[in-house]
């Protein structure tokens, strides 16, 4: 028979700007509190939880995950990445994330106007860091679309560069895949997620930078296909310092040398003189002899996520080119 308490305001966009240990501290201040949240940016549309399609969140700015564990959210065709969200009251919470739960689908208010929007930024700017959340990326040119048509990499010109390149990922292989058009030289929009990937990541500066959930729109067919970075060594790549403006990148190798091969894994390893670095097949895959050597081999530069090591990504048989001097 009393009066409910009124919600306490959190600034999300403030804890957003956090680093994690801060902005976990902050939102621990509010685990089973009535809380609201106003003027947000959608950072992730409405996805399914776990294996329960009826489980459903979306993410907003500051990392904080809504779900229908207490009442169901708005549509999915109604909740888009980039779109401003007025309000949302709820209850916080934590299940292996930062949670707010709506009490009613009524608390969750989509009509916002004053979030701003996804600021439109480079690929070089999300690379060089402090650019993280919504973003939107303007007429980037695609390098190369995964073997199963779902994640792609874009770099801000045709021309590649170093910090230039990024990964966009949209899914595993149930996500549809992108559109027909989508292809190796095409102009696209991107607006998705800025964040720095890091699961079971020790190589490299410990992170796969990438756009994630993301929206695609095609603007141009292909006027030119993309060009590599010269000049590349594959002790370049190995090394921290060195090798890190070259996630995401399109880069050239010369003189490299089959040391090894694993068929059961799709992979095999290039090496110059005592350097080496593994080639998956997650856009091409090219079955290599023991000893070959190549005078150019091009790919994606990039880190395998899950296991934990450097990577190099042919997009097609054009990358490679045999003959060349190899130790």
């Amino acid at each position: 028979t009393g009066t409910v308490p009124a919600p306490h305001v959190v600034d999300a966009v403030a804890l957003a700007g956090m680093d994690q240990p801060a902005r976990d501290a902050e939102w621990e201040k509010w685990e089973g509190v009535l809380i609201e949240v106003q003027d947000i940016t959608i950072s992730e549309g409405v996805d399914q939880i776990g294996d329960d399609p009826t489980f459903l969140e979306f993410v907003v700015d500051g990392d904080l995950h809504i779900d229908n564990s207490l009442a169901e959210i708005p549509a999915a065709n109604a909740v888009a990445i980039g779109e401003c969200v007025n309000s949302v009251v709820g209850m916080g919470d934590y299940f292996f994330s930062w949670k707010i739960l709506p009490r009613s689908t009524a608390e969750v208010d989509i009509s916002g106007t004053d979030c701003g929007g996804a600021p439109v930024v480079t690929v070089a700017q999300v690379q060089a860091g402090g650019v993280s959340g919504p973003v939107k990326l303007e007429d980037v040119v695609v390098t190369a679309v995964s073997f199963n048509g779902v994640n792609l990499w874009v770099q801000d010109a045709v021309a590649s560069a170093a910090g230039q390149g990024i990964y966009v990922y949209r899914g595993n292989a149930s996500t549809p895949d992108v559109a027909p058009e989508i292809v190796t030289g095409a102009v696209i929009d991107v607006v998705g997620n800025a964040t720095e990937f890091d699961f079971n990541i020790t190589v490299g500066d410990g992170g796969l930078t990438q756009i994630a959930s993301p929206t695609l729109t095609f603007k141009s067919a292909p006027a030119g296909l993309p060009t590599p970075v010269t000049g590349v060594t594959i002790a370049d790549l190995n090394a921290t310092v060195t090798g890190e403006p070259y996630e995401g990148v399109l880069v050239q190798l010369t003189n490299v040398e089959v040391t090894n091969v694993n068929a059961a894994q799709f992979q095999f390893t290039l090496s110059q003189g005592a350097n080496s670095i593994v080639v998956d097949r997650t856009i091409y895959q090219h079955t290599p002899v023991m000893g070959d050597c190549y005078a150019t081999f091009t790919g994606i530069f990039g880190t395998n996520t899950f296991d934990d090591y450097l990577n190099l990504l042919p997009r097609a048989a054009g990358d490679i080119t045999a003959g060349g001097v190899c130790n």
